[in-house]
């Protein structure tokens, strides 16, 4: 083997590691989180002060640093001739002592979403830089030390009546959360002191349209927020034009955290609350209070366990009440194969028992319809249903980035026309959508992302449910088990007239039926199943569907996804590459070996030939 070969095997090998490691580079989850997404106490970013000691308050961005710089300090970027969008996040449990995001939280979510296998999500640039460029002045309200809590501590946003007081957390020299002195714990709750750094930073002569944008339990905080400023005007301390034109919900916190007894609302000058009152329905009272003032509420939610959360205490709640229910309801009916049992003093106690814990249950029942009713009146919400379907817990920061992407989204329209609310939409459309609700649906046949509102249908739903009102003509519905896609087929030609995806809870729908007979087809991975059902249109019927109708028939699909077949050659890319760097390798080292030894041999050539001519 000479030199040259050798080196050619030492290129070849080099060029296969080479392509070995991007093949397994491509395989693994990249995260693509810009460096500027998040800032901690040991990258820079902000002064440590904001750490050390407590830190809250109103922070303006400009176009020169990721970094916003506190209302009223040098070089604070506001200019009272523009209008305002301003952010506050919502809890920092075990972040909030040393962490402070920026308005979108992509960086920190887009690596999880690589993590579990998705596709990206992309969006054109941070939107706050996007609002600066269009003349917006963007703000953020920081009140991340203050906001490491638990869930059931959203109560400090309307009352500081609590125990322990505002405590606060604080990072010490090693780096360690702990609580900050109490001495400097608020004594107002966290939405008066958020109502008076806005009229501060804003200034009594501010006339410019501004609306407030909370996420999560900054949802609770705004809508607090805004109440504490509508009562402000009401009372003669501000002008009108320091009420915010709009407020957009970002998946708020609604939750059913109980006041208890003396606790008082602090931004409505110390009003009694009674005890028992629900966080929750705090949030109704101001939600109702603002809409009714002129104030444009529009919410956007995807996540069961924020937007919906009620809606599950409601099953939480009242689960052991229909139990007991029903176990009194059994020991009852076993008297009554006994003479007389109605006049039987344990069955009359029995009897005025169950009666009470009906009345109990009932009682529950109908405050969670009021709760419900009132969310659902008195703003425009937009249930990010497949959002949710897709990526589960972790939209709950995508929804941030969904309302603001929205900025670039081309104008879409609900099943009757209706443009959906955006970003971008105006006051006064958002006004007019008051008691809207929408449900967003991915299409069946699109496997493009639903973070997007172009790669979806919205269809307008009834207050705070999923589900279709029944006045909605031709309208099919039902809930199917194990399947991934439903089709709509005519029942004669057995064509597809519509398709839809099913929903991660069997949902799906269709809508614009005629009158006929149609077949509904379920489709899975390796299955299909079908079903006939009958559409009456005209009648303005909810045709449904039960999953007892489904015939399951063997007949076996094409299921693989192209995702899977994706990642599966590039794994057989990285196998083979491996292989062959592994070989071409071992050959190099065999190749230098051999390489070594004639060197050698050539080296000791000229003695010997020196030793044969003496």
């Amino acid at each position: 083997m000479n030199i040259t070969r050798a080196k050619n095997i030492w290129i070849v090998a080099a060029i296969c590691t080479v392509l070995c490691l991007a093949a397994i580079a491509v395989c693994l989850p990249v995260n693509t989180a810009l460096a500027y997404d998040s800032y901690y106490q040991d990258e820079g970013g902000f002064d440590d002060s904001v750490f050390t000691a407590l830190d809250y308050g109103l922070y303006w961005y400009d176009l020169s640093s990721p970094i916003p710089k506190k209302a009223g300090t040098a070089g604070a970027n506001f200019d009272a001739q523009k209008p305002t969008v301003i952010f506050t996040h919502g809890m920092k449990i075990n972040e909030g002592y040393n962490r402070r995001d920026l308005v979108s939280l992509w960086g920190a979510t887009n690596g999880e979403f690589a993590a579990k296998g998705y596709d990206e999500y992309m969006y054109e640039e941070q939107y706050y830089q996007v609002l600066l460029q269009a003349g917006y002045n963007v703000g953020h309200f920081y009140w991340n030390q203050l906001a490491e809590i638990s869930i059931d501590q959203d109560v400090r946003i309307w009352t500081s009546d609590i125990e322990g007081d505002l405590s606060y957390s604080v990072v010490n020299a090693r780096g360690e959360k702990v609580m900050g002195d109490s001495q400097y714990n608020p004594t107002d709750s966290v939405a008066v002191l958020f109502g008076n750094a806005l009229v501060e930073g804003l200034g009594a002569s501010y006339d410019k349209p501004w609306r407030l944008v909370g996420h999560s339990m900054g949802g609770q905080l705004v809508l607090a927020t805004a109440q504490n400023l509508v009562h402000q005007q009401k009372t003669g301390k501000i002008g009108a034009n320091l009420v915010p034109e709009r407020v957009s919900l970002i998946d708020p916190y609604l939750c059913n955290t109980a006041t208890t007894e003396g606790m008082r609302l602090d931004h409505m000058d110390g009003a009694p609350i009674a005890a028992g009152t629900w966080t929750a329905e705090l949030a109704a009272n101001a939600l109702e209070e603002i809409a009714d003032y002129g104030v444009a509420v529009d919410a956007y939610g995807g996540t069961q366990f924020v937007y919906r959360n009620y809606v599950a205490m409601v099953e939480i709640q009242m689960a052991p009440l229909a139990a007991d229910l029903r176990q009194l309801k059994l020991e009852a009916a076993e008297y009554e194969d006994v003479d007389g049992y109605a006049t039987l003093p344990e069955y009359v106690a029995l009897s005025q028992e169950i009666a009470a814990l009906q009345a109990d249950y009932d009682a529950l029942k109908a405050r969670h319809t009021a709760l419900t009713e009132r969310l659902g009146k008195n703003a425009c919400w937009t249930h990010l249903d497949a959002l949710a379907d897709k990526y589960g817990a972790t939209s709950h920061c995508m929804i941030i980035d969904y309302y603001f992407t929205t900025m670039y989204e081309p104008d879409q329209t609900d099943n009757f026309g209706t443009a959906l609310p955006s970003c971008t939409s105006t006051t006064e459309y958002i006004r007019s959508l008051r008691g809207f609700n929408f449900s967003q649906k991915l299409r069946a046949d699109s496997a493009a992302n639903p973070f997007y509102r172009s790669t979806t249908d919205f269809v307008r739903c009834d207050y705070w449910r999923k589900s279709i009102p029944a006045a909605q003509a031709g309208v099919l519905y039902g809930i199917v088990g194990g399947y991934h896609t439903a089709e709509l087929l005519d029942a004669q030609t057995g064509e597809a007239v519509q398709s839809a995806r099913i929903s991660s809870a069997g949902e799906y729908h269709f809508y614009n039926v005629a009158d006929g007979d149609y077949k509904v087809r379920y489709t899975a991975a390796d299955a299909v199943a079908q079903a006939e059902v009958s559409v009456d249109a005209s009648a303005k019927a909810l045709g449904t569907i039960a999953e007892s109708d489904v015939h399951a028939v063997t007949q076996t699909e094409d299921g693989h996804e192209k995702d899977t077949l994706v990642f599966a050659l590039v794994v057989t890319v990285a196998c083979i590459a491996l292989i062959l760097m592994v070989v071409f390798i071992v050959l190099a080292a065999k190749a230098g070996k051999n390489l070594r030894k004639q060197e050698e041999k050539a080296q000791l050539a000229p003695d010997d030939e020196e030793n044969s001519k003496n």
